[in-house]
């Protein structure tokens, strides 16, 4: 009984450092589109 715990709970935790993980690649790949749009807005500006 005690195992199988032990085993869901380490699963548990690899979900959520995984859900992390993914939610900071989604976060960094805005964070680059809304840099570049301003990027291209400046070169719209200064052209």
């Amino acid at each position: 009984m005690a195992t199988s715990r032990a085993i869901v709970y380490v699963g548990q935790m690899g979900a959520d450092t995984f859900t992390q993980a993914l939610n900071g690649v989604l976060y960094t790949e805005d964070q680059i589109g809304f840099m570049a749009d301003r990027i291209l807005w400046t070169e719209g500006q200064i052209g």
